[in-house]
């Protein structure tokens, strides 16, 4: 069908190894990944109580800083549990598109 040499066969055999090399890790790091399933929010994982967590709870969470983490849990002692999610937004640092980043990782039950 198509004439290649000898060294173009092994280019392309090269290319096409290294490509189910790649998917092959791809998958296997997308398959045993524990950060993928705590972030799948279909996964069954259970959901951080923003209204309990500790500090290493909630540095857990894809992007809360330790700066953050110990703002929510002052903010907590100051005023109280938090009654409704958006209500993070008073912590200062956390703004709207943090707060979409991370609740569907928190509950208040």
């Amino acid at each position: 069908m198509y004439q290649l040499t000898p060294q173009e066969r092994r280019a392309v055999l090269f290319l096409i190894c290294l490509i189910l090399i790649g998917l092959a890790v791809n998958y296997a790091a997308k398959l045993n990944s524990p950060i993928a399933t705590f972030l799948d929010p279909e996964s069954g994982f259970n959901k951080i109580n923003i209204n309990r967590a500790g500090y290493q709870e909630l540095l857990d969470l894809k992007g809360l800083t330790p700066s953050l983490a110990g703002k929510i849990i002052e903010y907590r002692q100051e005023n109280g549990p938090f009654e409704d999610l958006r209500q993070l937004k008073k912590v200062k640092g956390i703004g709207e598109r943090r707060l979409e980043r991370i609740k569907d990782c928190l509950t208040l039950d």
